[in-house]
């Protein structure tokens, strides 16, 4: 059975690994209410703000604004935060 650790490190586009992290938190938070962003950013070893705010993008693609097709996560979170996009 392949972990959520083993799928999100083989997923190559920013959206999958965005929703396959949003995945394991919920699951972990329905296992246990008080799984916190500290815990799933330990499990992926990337940051804690970087989890809360992929989860922000995350809702974003569920509400059904069309960042999924920016090229990069940075982008998106610009987007939705209603910042200028200064990357390449």
């Amino acid at each position: 059975m392949t972990t959520f650790k083993e799928k999100y490190d083989n997923e190559v586009r920013w959206p999958g690994k965005i929703i396959i992290m949003e995945l394991y938190h919920l699951t972990q938070l329905h296992h246990n209410p008080k799984h916190t962003c500290a815990m799933t950013a330990k499990y992926f070893g990337i940051g804690k703000s970087t989890v809360s705010e992929n989860l922000k993008i995350a809702k974003a693609i569920h509400d059904g604004n069309p960042i999924d097709k920016l090229k990069t996560r940075e982008e998106a979170s610009c987007a939705i935060n209603n910042r200028p996009y200064r990357g390449k």
